[in-house]
């Protein structure tokens, strides 16, 4: 029997796949700022609950504490997101392709990771 949880990252990534469109075998699936912005607003929270779950999955199975040998976003992540809610976290991403209509071929999880970073910075 599946949880809740597990639904919900079943159902994320589903939709982040609708989002992304066809894609070939041989290409590395990427959702960048062409999808985000053209994606409706149902699609972009499935993909932020699809992208949040896997941090904080990984986030449980990693701890607090990482060998200093052993890098990972997921600490930065998992800080920087905390206390955003999806729709702030959409609109962030919003604001970021809005302002720099040049960068759509970034991936939406950098420009995560850049807001991740800003707020950790912040804090």
């Amino acid at each position: 029997m599946k949880t809740r949880f597990e639904w919900l990252a079943a159902a994320g990534l589903a939709c982040a796949l609708l989002v992304a469109g066809p894609v070939r075998a041989a290409e590395p699936l990427v959702v960048t700022g062409k999808h985000w912005t053209s994606a409706s607003t149902e699609q972009k929270k499935a993909f932020l609950i699809g992208a949040v779950s896997v941090v904080n999955v990984e986030h449980e199975f990693q701890g607090d504490k990482l060998p200093k040998s052993r890098k990972s976003a997921i600490p930065t992540l998992y800080k920087g997101l905390a206390g955003m809610t999806f729709p702030q976290l959409e609109q962030a991403i919003d604001a970021y392709y809005a302002g720099k209509p040049d960068a759509l071929g970034t991936p939406v999880l950098h420009v995560m990771w850049d807001i991740a970073l800003a707020n950790t910075k912040a804090q």
